[in-house]
């Protein structure tokens, strides 16, 4: 690693839990940036893969930084390495993710130049296993408004770049959120000044089939603490336990038909097999065994 004197610019900063073949195209991808002044810190949260050990600690570039931890979740992951950054700016880059060679360089310089902007992201492709790569309908937002928080977020989490010092001032992650961690802290950091994103597509996200926006498991959680993150929960708790019902069928509805048009038959079945847990009220129960808000019994 640098000196622990030594200015760095941009902490870079990645969580990962297993995957381990994309841990080369990912991080290699920032090792490659045309920015000079830059750390990498990736946490290992407890992969039960072994590889991810492996190849981590295969890397001898002195601007990387490997952390192994047991697994606590994305959310205290991400928060172990901010705690350990020293950049004036913290870039959050996700797991299997690649970053285009200028993107750290042209977020650093507008935030440089823009002293009032505390969190930027920008635009991004979508990619898969294939070597696919098309364009996201996701509408970046150049100048986020509360009125557009309320709605959506306004980028993918992994094209953020926070002004270290506002990250810090807001509280960073709130670690109680196992979803939409990132829109619960917009709804703070945007207090301490304007979040902005650039148009220019910097960033390929890549698309697992079993990330929390496919998994049956996994939705209707991510759902909910979409919800709380909008402060609209403690508001809405109480009519969502009268006609969650509805909702849920048409989520499960909406995920059907999209796996249908993929021709992924698999998902197919487990969001018809879901649609039989929400009648029965399976899927009310394990859901609110996720959610920190809910009053277990």
């Amino acid at each position: 690693m640098y000196k622990n004197d030594e200015c760095v610019m941009v902490s870079i900063v990645c969580a990962w839990f297993n995957r381990s073949k994309y841990i080369r195209s990912s991080i290699d991808s920032l090792l490659e940036q045309n920015f000079s002044s830059f750390e990498i810190i990736v946490v290992n949260d407890g992969s039960s893969d072994p590889n991810v050990r492996a190849v981590l600690d295969s890397y001898s570039d002195v601007r990387m930084k490997v952390i192994h931890q047991e697994n606590a979740g994305f959310t205290a992951a991400i928060t172990t390495g901010i705690n350990a950054a020293r950049g004036r700016y913290v870039a959050i880059h996700g797991a299997g993710d690649k970053a285009e060679k200028n993107k750290i360089r042209k977020q650093f310089e507008y935030l440089e130049a823009n002293g009032k902007v505390v969190a930027l992201g920008c635009s991004h492709y979508l990619c898969r296993d294939s070597g696919e790569r098309f364009s996201s309908d996701y509408d970046v937002v150049e100048d986020l408004t509360k009125d557009i928080l309320k709605k959506r977020v306004p980028f993918t989490h992994g094209t953020v770049m926070y002004r270290t010092s506002a990250l810090r001032d807001a509280g960073g992650y709130d670690q109680r959120f196992k979803y939409s961690q990132d829109w619960e802290l917009y709804w703070r950091i945007i207090e301490l000044g304007a979040i902005h994103a650039l148009k220019e597509r910097l960033y390929d996200k890549h698309v697992f089939e079993d990330g929390a926006s496919h998994s049956p498991k996994k939705k209707f959680v991510q759902y909910e603490y979409s919800n709380k993150a909008r402060e609209k929960a403690q508001r809405e708790i109480h009519w969502l336990k009268r006609n969650r019902f509805f909702l849920y069928i048409g989520i499960a509805i909406s995920m059907l038909k999209a796996s249908l048009e993929r021709k992924d038959f698999k998902l197919a079945r487990l969001w018809l097999l879901e649609m039989f847990y929400i009648c029965v009220g399976n899927t009310h129960r394990r859901v609110d065994r996720e959610l920190f808000w809910v009053c277990k019994k």
